[in-house]
């Protein structure tokens, strides 16, 4: 029998004047994600430092004596919610903000990374969008011109090289490159399993609008002669076959047909089937209805009715609309069980909302602690592109490959965002699952 060996990863001292839970979050997250090394803290007052045979880390006003230096702007000894950065820099290759000259690094990158992960931007109370959203106009990002990159992702990527290049015996494990595909379900099909009064008001309004190929189209579904526009599941099947892939599903099952919930019944045979096909084959989540983001009662039946569908627990979740207000909802998910959220994203506009492509623990402002919510940042969603944005498939597919190329080139994760009724056969959508095909294709020629 043969023994299994570990592999202790190195680690970093970090030298500070004090030691918050801010400090242990932030670098924790940062270095175990993008570097694959651990970190010990160390009070500035503490002589054990200058014996230690790890690499240290002087988070500290003044230099250090064989220390790498990093000058802390001060957010990581604060509490309450930062305030915006003053000024961002946008001379060099990599926007940033925190500066700390005559330092071995030259800005604040742990506090800088911690100002965009804990999305202290969201807390400031600025005007939302028409839907009661953060509005992404006034994010940092946005307003500065690099919402389009996962920024800490590069930040890491200079500090990596920089760390190693002054401690040469450092072994630094750069991440690589990853591919999360993620579905919403909003409408399983468009004309299958609508109940009879939906499926007679939708004949009824072709007929009154004069829409007579809906109406063939429709009678045609209905009689099993042809497949629903909707129904990409086969092919989208395929397709993770043929690239092995491990997507994420999302289910709205919202009981009441209102405003954004235009869900089918969720006590429908049909459903109920197709929530447990892909509940065998795919990890499936819950995606809360705009209704249940002012109820909780509503949000825990949805929760526990897709449980007792495909019967098991359910920890993953993605809002309706991306309707979610920090820290309210994230605490909600909390206390309700769940452990990864996959709303980080804008309804309005393609880009990093938190300016980072890997999933992050939500660490929670109000409360001043590290939560066990996983936060899974995506960067690009079909629907916004095509309703929002007003692309067509050629242009959409050049947004994705250029964020392919950035990710990828940086060691990121890599998360889209495409709905079954954009990858169907509805005319409104022609040439969407063709340019999905093609991309899915550029992905596997990166992966391998």
């Amino acid at each position: 029998m043969n023994a299994t060996i570990l592999t202790v990863p190195d680690m970093l001292v970090i030298l500070t004047a004090d030691t918050t839970p801010r400090h242990r979050y932030i670098f924790g997250y940062l270095l175990r994600t993008f570097c694959g090394v651990d970190c010990i803290f160390r009070d500035l007052s503490d002589g054990r430092f200058a014996v230690s045979d790890d690499p240290v880390i002087a988070y500290t006003q003044s230099p250090v004596d064989r220390a790498f230096h990093i000058r802390p702007q001060g957010i990581l000894s604060e509490t309450g919610i930062p305030e915006e950065p003053a000024f961002v820099d946008s001379s060099g290759r990599l926007p940033f903000f925190y500066p700390c000259p005559d330092a071995d690094f030259p800005f604040d990158v742990f506090g800088a990374a911690f100002y965009l992960l804990s999305r202290a931007e969201e807390y400031h109370g600025h005007a939302p969008d028409a839907y009661g959203r953060y509005h992404h106009i006034n994010s940092l990002a946005y307003r500065n011109g690099f919402l389009d990159l996962p920024l800490i992702d590069g930040w890491m990527a200079d500090l990596r090289e920089a760390l190693v290049r002054t401690f040469p015996s450092l072994s630094m494990k750069a991440p690589a490159f990853e591919f999360k595909p993620t579905y919403d379900v909003d409408i399983a099909w468009a004309y299958r399993s609508r109940g009879v009064i939906r499926t007679v008001g939708g004949l009824l309004r072709s007929v009154f609008q004069l829409n007579f190929r809906d109406f063939a189209l429709r009678l045609r579904v209905m009689m099993g002669m042809c497949q629903d526009p909707y129904d990409s599941y086969d092919r989208m099947d395929g397709l993770h076959a043929d690239h092995g892939l491990k997507p994420v599903y999302f289910f709205l099952l919202a009981s009441k047909l209102r405003g954004v919930d235009r869900n089918l019944n969720p006590d429908a045979k049909d459903i109920q089937s197709l929530l447990k096909r892909h509940a065998k084959n795919y990890q499936t989540g819950m995606h809360p209805s705009w209704r249940s983001g002012d109820d909780t009662e509503v949000f825990l039946a949805e929760k526990a009715g897709l449980e007792r569908m495909i019967g098991r627990a359910v920890c993953v979740s993605r809002q309706h609309y991306l309707r979610m207000q920090l820290p309210d909802t994230y605490r909600r998910l909390i206390a309700s069980g769940l452990t990864d959220d996959f709303s980080m994203g804008y309804g309005m506009v393609n880009g990093f909302r938190a300016s980072v492509s890997r999933p992050f623990p939500w660490f929670d402002l109000s409360g001043e602690r590290e939560t066990t919510l996983m936060v899974h940042p995506f960067c690009f969603m079909d629907a916004t592109a095509f309703h929002e944005l007003g692309m067509s498939p050629g242009e959409a597919i050049h947004q994705l490959e250029d964020y392919l190329r950035v990710i990828s080139g940086m060691g990121g994760c890599m998360s889209t965002v495409f709905h079954n009724s954009m990858l169907g056969t509805a005319a409104l959508y022609d040439g969407w699952y063709e340019m999905y095909v093609r991309f899915l294709d550029r992905v596997s020629g990166v992966a391998n």
